[in-house]
């Protein structure tokens, strides 16, 4: 079975493939805005990152994917203990809900959209939260260990990884998930933008509204299943 470095690339190809074949069709985009993983597709997508191989040749070696951010690996088990077990729950709660009721390794990972937040920590205490909110969650499985401070120690690796030379388009802006803004697109800014992410989560309500603020009004999603394209209506209603 593939591995997580291997899903990774797989999920990158499928986005730049749908992208292309939109692009074929005459849609030309005016901004990019990625969800997690996204951030990184869309920077590939656009050609701002045209070294494709070599990120994908780093992916798959990496030990960040092969045995340290996994759901069971290195990271998670030198932060939380040997029988720590990784858990992540999509949870219909808000924000201010759900940072109440946050305790023990629990942490926010990911504000989706209003009334919808994605949570994170070991099982017990994700299973814990999730009851003190009334039981209204769905555990989502095979979700790396990203998006909380407890990666700090692969950090720079993390930065080191994502550092590609930079030729944006013009004309285009691009967004920061954790930023919940556009950036001027440098080596150094999608590297920091995306540790960022990986560090500290980020809010996909806050960062739609922003580029709605900036005149987005057409949203097209090229990646799997939709996902995007539903918390995107729940946000602008």
């Amino acid at each position: 079975p593939a591995g997580l470095a291997e899903i990774i690339v797989r999920q990158v190809t499928h986005g730049l493939v749908v992208h292309d074949a939109l692009r074929l069709l005459g849609v030309s985009p005016q901004a990019y805005m990625g969800y997690s993983l996204g951030e990184s597709a869309g920077l590939f997508a656009s050609r701002a990152w045209r070294d494709r191989d070599t990120m994908f040749q780093r992916t798959l070696e990496s030990a960040l994917f092969r045995s340290q951010l996994t759901s069971n690996g290195s990271i998670l088990r030198a932060a939380w203990g040997d029988d720590a077990e990784w858990a992540v729950a999509l949870v219909m709660r808000s924000k201010d809900e759900i940072q109440t009721a946050l305790s023990g390794t629990a942490t926010l990972l990911i504000v989706n959209a209003p009334g919808e937040c994605v949570i994170g920590g070991r099982k017990d205490d994700v299973r814990a939260v999730v009851g003190r909110l009334g039981g209204a969650a769905i555990f989502l499985d095979g979700v790396p260990f990203v998006h909380l401070p407890a990666i700090a120690p692969v950090q720079e690796d993390y930065r080191a990884l994502h550092l590609l030379p930079t030729t944006p388009p013009a004309g285009v802006r691009f967004y920061s998930a954790a930023w919940a803004r556009s950036y001027e697109v440098t080596t150094e800014n999608c590297a920091a933008s995306i540790v960022a992410n990986a560090m500290h989560g980020f809010d996909f309500t806050a960062l739609i509204e922003q580029a709605y603020a900036d005149g987005v009004r057409v949203f097209v999603e090229p990646g799997p299943q939709g996902s995007c394209t539903r918390m995107i209506g729940r946000i602008l209603g």
